[in-house]
């Protein structure tokens, strides 16, 4: 995620959204004895705040946490990165085929932090218009996201049956209807939005035509260095020389890391 979606986090959202409930219930205790003393639209809006604050200083110290590790082995974490495979003709790119740099990611479509991630590509594919695209691989956490091996996979067969470009709207739409969806309905709902082929693409997906293309990104984002999604790599088509990314860092951020690099 950003990084890293370790257990630990989850149980620690867990917790942090148990505070929270009892801070409702308590305004909604004052709420019975009068006019509140906080506007309800506020009181949202900080607690959304805070919970931004705490999930943030969570993935912080896990990324620390696995540089630190990485270390210890004898490696850092840029020099797990090279491991990364070179952009390919078998990728789903979007922007210019032949730039000179790429960003790569790994991610899981039922990820917050990827579909966050999902938004800041495009504004830093325009800030290196020209220099940079984006490469998707799928790289479903299971774990984590039960539905999001179904979704890759009917990506994947969105791909193969639509074309690169109907991949991309696909994936557009499958992250804008969230993950509350039953996954078929999902799947059949993108891709009707889009004008494909939509029992084509279920039973494409139910046959777990594509899985092997998974697998394979599955185990190259492990071998190098992925232990959460987003995992974002920038690389320099020209020497290969790779960057390792922010996670679901923001635009600024993000901006900052290639500064430096993109000539």
């Amino acid at each position: 995620m950003k990084a890293t979606t370790p257990i630990s986090l989850v149980i620690a959202i867990v917790f942090a959204s148990s505070v929270l409930s009892g801070s409702l219930v308590f305004f909604g205790m004052q709420l019975t004895a009068g006019e509140p003393s906080i506007p309800l639209n506020k009181l949202d809006i900080e607690i959304e705040e805070g919970l931004d604050r705490y999930i943030k200083k969570i993935n912080e110290e896990a990324t620390a946490q696995q540089a630190s590790t990485q270390e210890q082995a004898g490696e850092t974490r840029s020099q797990v990165a090279q491991r990364v495979p070179r952009p390919s003709s078998d990728d789903h790119i979007k922007g210019d085929a032949n730039a000179p740099y790429s960003i790569i990611e790994y991610s899981d479509y039922d990820c917050p932090f990827c579909e966050k991630f999902h938004a800041t590509a495009p504004e830093l594919m325009t800030a290196y218009e020209g220099k940079l695209n984006w490469i998707y691989r799928t790289h479903p956490i299971e774990g984590l996201h039960p539905n999001a091996p179904y979704l890759a996979l009917a990506a994947e067969c969105v791909a193969d049956i639509q074309g690169n470009d109907a991949f991309w709207d696909f994936s557009d739409r499958l992250i804008t209807l969230g993950s509350t969806l039953d996954p078929k309905v999902r799947v059949k709902t993108a891709a009707e939005a889009i004008r494909a082929k939509s029992d084509e693409i279920i039973a494409c997906a139910d046959a777990g035509t594509h899985s092997d293309i998974i697998d394979k990104h599955l185990r190259d984002g492990l071998s190098s260095g992925v232990q959460g999604t987003p995992g974002v790599y920038i690389i320099n088509n020209s020497t290969g020389q790779v960057v390792p990314g922010l996670g679901g860092a923001d635009t600024a951020q993000y901006k900052a890391l290639l500064a430096s690099f993109i000539q």
